[in-house]
């Protein structure tokens, strides 16, 4: 199964606040491991 998220390119950034990217990416994870439940 291939996903995607709408503009997620502008939601992605690295900085501080999210731990140099780490929270986008783990939200990535959330959403996409939700489906395979």
């Amino acid at each position: 199964m291939f996903a995607s998220i709408p503009d997620f390119k502008e939601f992605y950034s690295e900085t501080d606040v999210n731990r140099e990217g780490l929270e986008c990416l783990r939200l990535l994870n959330e959403i996409i491991a939700d489906f395979d439940e």
